[in-house]
């Protein structure tokens, strides 16, 4: 029987930029392009590109894929990929964008609320001393006889 391979940890790489989004799309159509050429030397986007296209990909959610290949070539950063390869590139890095950028704020969001700590339960001040009762919970002879401290 032959012995399956195991799987390394892939080697931690350093991000390129400190826009977390940014890097986090760029390395997804990354590993699209290398998974989709079942190759590890497969064409991608380069960063000069994903850089060129990000500001007008947070502007507008919808952006279609042709509007950013087009501001790669308005940039002076033209894809040399075929067409419908760089769309889905671009379609996957735009989407993880997007994705990743929804993340980064709800999790800022729930960093900038106050946490919310249990506290004792609010009583009313009426209900603040001890009267009697019936059964159950009525108060026991000793208690009945106590003067009230306080």
């Amino acid at each position: 029987m032959a012995r399956a391979k195991r799987q390394t940890e892939p080697e931690r790489i350093e991000p390129l930029t400190d826009d977390r989004p940014l890097w986090t799309g760029f390395r997804a159509q990354l590993a699209a392009a290398r998974a989709m050429a079942n190759d590890g030397e497969a064409e991608h986007l380069r960063l000069e590109q994903c850089l060129a296209m990000v500001s007008l990909a947070r502007k507008d959610a919808n952006v279609p894929g042709l509007a950013l290949l087009k501001q790669l070539e308005l940039s002076g950063l033209p894809c040399e990929l075929p067409d419908h390869c760089a769309l889905f590139l671009i379609n996957v890095f735009r989407s993880t964008l997007q994705n990743a950028d929804t993340l980064i704020r709800a999790e800022m969001a729930a960093m900038a609320e106050p946490a919310k700590q249990p506290g004792a339960p609010k009583i009313p001040e009426d209900e603040r001393s001890m009267q009697l009762v019936d059964d159950p919970f009525a108060l026991t002879e000793t208690a009945e006889r106590m003067e009230p401290q306080g």
